[in-house]
C-alpha cells in the first residue's frame, strides 16, 4: 500500500509536465515581419532617451529602403513625416499580431511615419534601429513620446 507521500511525487511530475506544455513562447523575430499591444489604463511616466540621433537616422534610412522595396517606389517620392524616440507599452512594439503573447514591460524604441502621395506608412522599432512596417489595422500609439525628433 502506497503512503500519501508516495502519491505526491507522481502528482508533482504530472503537474510540472502540464505547466511546461501550457507555456506560451514569443514568436521568433526572424519569422515575424511585423509586430504591437492593447492600451494600458494609466500612462506610465517614462522618458524615451536611449535612442540617439544616429540610431534614429539609421532607422529612418532602413524604413525608407523597406518602403521603396515593398511598394516598388523611387526613394525620392518617400517623405519623412515623423521620426522620434518612443516607449512602447510592451514587446509587440505597438504592432501586435493576433493570438500572440508579448513581454509585458515598457520597451524603448523608435516611431517613424513616412508618406508617399499623402498616404502614411508607419514603422515601429527598438533602440538598436531595427524597425518594422506596421499596418494600420494593428497600429497602436506608444506609451510615451520623446521630445527629440528628426523633423
Amino acid at each position: 500500500m502506497m503512503t500519501r507521500k508516495a502519491y505526491l511525487v507522481p502528482a508533482g511530475i504530472c503537474l510540472s509536465a502540464i505547466l511546461v506544455a501550457c507555456q506560451v513562447d514569443e514568436p521568433d523575430e526572424a519569422a515575424v515581419e511585423e509586430e504591437t499591444e492593447a492600451p494600458m489604463e494609466a500612462e506610465p511616466e517614462v522618458e524615451a532617451s536611449v535612442v540617439d540621433d544616429q540610431i534614429l537616422e539609421d532607422a529612418v534610412q532602413f524604413a525608407r529602403e523597406d518602403l521603396a522595396k515593398r511598394e516598388a517606389l523611387d526613394d525620392d517620392r518617400i517623405q519623412v513625416a515623423e521620426a522620434r524616440p518612443v516607449v512602447w507599452r510592451d514587446g509587440s512594439r505597438g504592432c501586435p499580431l493576433p493570438d500572440t503573447s508579448y513581454t509585458q514591460a515598457l520597451v524603448e524604441g523608435v516611431y517613424i511615419r513616412l508618406t508617399v502621395d499623402d498616404e502614411d506608412y508607419h514603422y515601429h522599432g527598438v533602440t538598436d534601429g531595427r524597425v518594422r512596417h506596421c499596418p494600420p489595422e494593428r497600429r497602436q500609439e506608444p506609451a510615451e513620446t520623446g521630445e527629440r525628433s528628426l523633423m
